[in-house]
């Protein structure tokens, strides 16, 4: 089972199969034990009714058993009627009168034919010493055509006179015996004239349902499963359609990192949704962007890298060809431009060698604590001679308070070199270019206990500044953001900046650039402190 759209349809039929079989099993369960008792209540409601009523008429529970009984041999349809249709009330012994009017047949339920006279027909049923009257219908439930004797319906209850003696037995509740006075609080008291004179016992465990309950259960419980398979349908064509989405998705990432591994950068998948998916498709989309962007500055290092070590070599075999032919005399002056030449090749190696160390974090870094101002102090120094024959100022922003740094001072003044150098070639002349440093403890938070505050170098300057386009590229290698002067001396190699940002997070630190204004460029480094309390001594 490969496909995860096959995987996810059958974990879906799997938990909908699940929740239905415990809803169908809950439901079941719930229902079957709520009938029972609604029907034991019924029950329980219906025989309260008939002892009540028989004890109205004898004044006594005693002969309650034979009421029961004749109830279930002949109940009659209109319980609170006798055969005459008069009322037939608790206490009235009246016989039927001869002129009574004979009853419809449509009413009758009895299923034998009217007499011949059309008066009432024979009851077999009288009650012998009740006045010859027939046996009189309760309150209590019908039987069914053809379903069980209200007798079965009743086995379960056992009624008990108010002193405990057993009138109609049940399970363990034998006629004639007593029952104790715990266990006959324990039933339903029948009371009649505002006194109890019996108790209404039951044994849940013996209660049967007639058929017709039975068949409304089935019908329940069917109309349950039908609900649970229906469900099961639903789930399935969810889970397929929500597979198919899923799987698409992941169908055209797949598709889109196949064509990736075979060397086609410039991929990119439709980010159809906010989940994780597109989530995921919009980091396959941005890695695929600075693969694609990777490889073009690849490219472009691979071709200066060819062109500045071109250029020197072929100025070094063109002299070097021409002296040893005899065709030009090695005069001092030809030496130097040779021996400049080979600098420049020395120097666009070390640089190169310098960024692999740093790409492998194998920097050597000779870390000592420095005065930030004396860093400061000697990049201006040596830089204040050649600012000076631009025409530019070169100055240093006092501080408020001395700032020690623990860094490696002679790489951090290449950095600081670096970065002067670049504002003096491109600071027109009468321009400034202000070094500063600073820390978070000149601002109000001085008082603060954190010991990672960073320190602030600043290199800012009044030139032509850095076009916008070109501000996030400016420390990538080989990266020049005047093309006219991207083969020239003035343009350098292209790795300036590139060993700056090395050097920089090799120290933990950060470096960033930013236009100041319409025109002048700011480039700052941020570097960890020393603790605080040393700061404070």
């Amino acid at each position: 089972m490969r496909s995860i759209a096959t995987k996810l349809i059958l974990i879906a039929l799997g938990v909908s199969l699940i929740q239905a079989g415990l809803t169908t099993w809950f439901a079941q369960r719930t229902a079957s034990a709520s009938f029972a008792r609604f029907v034991q209540e019924e029950l329980e409601s219906d025989l309260i009714d008939l002892a009540e009523e028989h004890y109205a008429r004898s004044g006594t529970l005693r002969g309650v058993d034979r009421v029961i009984a004749m109830q279930t041999e002949n109940p009659n349809p209109r319980p609170d009627r006798d055969n005459t249709g008069r009322n037939n009330t608790a206490g009235d012994n009246v016989p039927p009168r001869d002129d009574a009017r004979p009853e419809d047949n449509s009413l009758r339920n009895d299923n034998r034919p009217p007499t011949g006279n059309g008066g009432p027909p024979p009851n077999d049923n009288q009650a012998p010493g009740n006045g010859g009257l027939p046996p009189r219908q309760g309150p209590g439930p019908r039987p069914e055509p053809g379903g069980d004797p209200l007798a079965k319906r009743f086995a379960p209850f056992a009624l008990v006179d108010a002193d405990g003696e057993v009138l109609v037995p049940a399970g363990a509740f034998k006629r004639e015996t007593v029952v104790s006075l715990d266990q006959r609080l324990a039933g339903t008291p029948i009371v009649a004239e505002d006194s109890t004179v019996g108790y209404l016992l039951v044994n849940p465990e013996s209660l049967t349902l007639s058929n017709r309950e039975q068949r409304f259960m089935s019908d329940l419980f069917r109309a349950v499963a039908v609900a649970a398979l229906a469900g099961l349908g639903v789930a399935f064509i969810l889970a397929a359609l929500l597979s198919r989405r899923v799987v698409g998705a992941l169908s055209n990432l797949t598709a889109a990192a196949r064509r990736l591994a075979k060397g086609d950068l410039a991929q990119t998948v439709p980010v159809t949704s906010h989940d994780e998916i597109g989530v995921l498709a919009e980091a396959f989309n941005s890695m695929s962007h600075s693969l694609n962007q990777s490889q073009s500055l690849r490219r472009q290092m691979t071709a200066d890298i060819a062109h500045d070590l071109r250029t020197p070599l072929t100025v070094l075999q063109g002299y070097l060809e021409a002296m040893s032919k005899g065709d030009l005399e090695p005069t001092g002056e030809r030496i130097d431009l040779l021996y400049s030449e080979a600098k420049h090749l020395s120097r666009l190696v070390e640089d190169l060698r310098l960024l692999s160390l740093a790409d492998a974090g194998e920097l050597p870094l000779n870390i000592a604590e420095i005065r930030a101002i004396d860093l400061l102090k000697t990049v201006q120094a040596f830089l204040a001679r050649e600012a000076k024959s631009n025409g530019i100022s070169l100055v240093i922003e006092p501080q408020k308070r001395p700032v020690d740094v623990r860094a490696d001072f002679d790489q951090l003044r290449r950095v600081l070199i670096n970065l002067v150098s670049n504002a003096i070639r491109h600071t027109p002349s009468a321009g400034t270019i202000t070094l500063s440093v600073t820390s978070d403890l000149d601002a109000e938070s001085a008082d603060t206990d954190d010991r990672n505050l960073p320190i602030h170098f600043r290199v800012s300057d009044t030139g032509d500044g850095i076009p916008e386009a070109d501000v996030s590229n400016v420390f990538e290698r080989f990266y020049r953001s005047d093309v006219a002067r991207a083969r020239t001396d003035d343009g350098g190699s292209g790795l300036g900046l590139a060993i700056c940002k090395a050097l920089v997070e090799a120290h933990d630190g950060h470096i960033s650039v930013e236009r100041t204004g319409e025109a002048g460029t700011t480039f700052r480094i941020d570097l960890p402190l020393l603790s605080l309390d040393r700061q404070r001594k």
